[in-house]
């Protein structure tokens, strides 16, 4: 853990007698981001694709569970997750699922699998892999997943909630993309066992996946609301010394050319689940969502600082900054009414406006430093 106190990007659910438990959702290897050329619903390729590779190959969003209560082992927590009363949405649209995991039905039908707590090793509280190409479903737009994780303890039972931003998009003649990696058998998900991570990029382009010698990377990580530079290297290993129970970092993707020109970035969200400290970030509405029409105008945060034990600590202050999928800063300055992200605030709003204006469609990631 570095000198801040905590990070965080995520939501929480509190059962009596239990303890916290906080979920979030995460690709297990990296983001999960899926281009298209021409039309959505006929595309002429699709960049990367999913079907074209063997099942195990494809990518898959990990559910991510920790507890208050420092006696949770990961095998306590995956035993307490009820896989029959947890529910996958795409699109606020409950899927069903064969006995096999596959879902059903619709335009979804075999297009996800669940994966249940306990199933399987890597994926100790359970996942959804993404078990084809999503364009067409999608209909060239992004997707918004969401998981309420059924969490049985204290002769209770409650759902804890995360939502992902499936990441769809156009493939023009003048785009990249970049994408945040980690090598099979990693994961940005760190613990006690797990403590660091080689993260790597790849860019896409329309012809497919961009030669690395065409390009340098730089790799930054947030700290207290700002990009900090790290290194210039393909790999960039990241401990849990600099994740404090959430974290992000970015790569930037370089052309070599004598005056070199930014082609595209990407973010990351990394986290360690062994960090003694956690943010609550009490947003309003309770899941961090706005709709297009009809609803509030904005989301609310007022965060609490805990210890994992529970205890709160108070008089604290925090930076928020407000994230694109592409790691891009939008609160640099005071626009659409925001505070700064180098002004120390104990509330803050994120408007409509600024929903409106993402890329990935009605999520913002928000990084709160105690």
């Amino acid at each position: 853990m570095s000198d801040q106190k905590a990070s965080a990007s995520y939501q929480c659910v509190y059962i009596q007698d239990a303890g916290t438990f906080t979920i979030a959702l995460m690709g297990a290897e990296g983001d999960i981001v899926q281009m298209y050329r021409g039309s959505a619903l006929n595309p002429d390729a699709v960049i990367p694709s999913w079907s074209a590779l063997d099942e195990a190959s494809r990518p898959v969003l990990k559910v991510i569970l920790m507890s208050s209560d420092t006696s949770h082992t990961d095998q306590m927590l995956s035993d307490m997750v009820n896989n029959a009363a947890t529910v996958w949405y795409v699109n606020d649209e409950a899927l069903t699922f064969t006995n096999a995991g596959l879902s059903t039905g619709g335009s979804y039908n075999g297009l996800f699998k669940k994966i249940g707590a306990g199933e399987d090793a890597k994926y100790p509280f359970g996942g959804l892999r993404v078990n084809g190409d999503v364009v067409t479903a999608s209909g060239g737009v992004p997707m918004v997943i969401r998981c309420e994780l059924a969490i049985e303890a204290a002769n209770s039972i409650a759902k804890a909630q995360a939502s992902y931003p499936l990441r769809v998009l156009p493939m023009l003649s003048s785009t990249s993309v970049a994408e945040i990696y980690c090598a099979a058998g990693q994961s940005f998900a760190l613990d006690a066992d797990n403590t660091y991570v080689d993260a790597r990029v790849r860019l896409w382009s329309e012809s497919g996946e961009t030669d690395a010698s065409k390009y340098t990377v730089k790799w930054y990580i947030m700290q207290k609301g700002e990009w900090v530079y790290k290194t210039d290297s393909a790999v960039f290993r990241v401990t849990r010394d600099e994740v404090d129970t959430f974290g992000q970092i970015r790569a930037e993707c370089w052309s070599k050319d004598t005056t070199p020109a930014l082609i595209a970035s990407d973010m990351q969200t990394l986290s360690d689940s062994s960090d003694p400290f956690v943010i609550y970030p009490n947003p309003t509405p309770a899941d961090g969502r706005l709709w297009q029409t009809g609803g509030p105008d904005e989301v609310s945060f007022e965060p609490k600082l805990k210890r994992i034990s529970g205890e709160e600590v108070t008089g604290v202050k925090f930076l928020f900054a407000v994230l694109d999928p592409m790691g891009t800063i939008w609160n640099q300055g005071s626009q659409d009414g925001m505070p700064s992200n180098k002004v120390e605030c104990t509330t803050f709003a994120v408007p409509k406006s600024v929903f409106v204006g993402m890329q990935a469609g009605p999520t913002v990631n928000i990084t709160a430093v105690a």
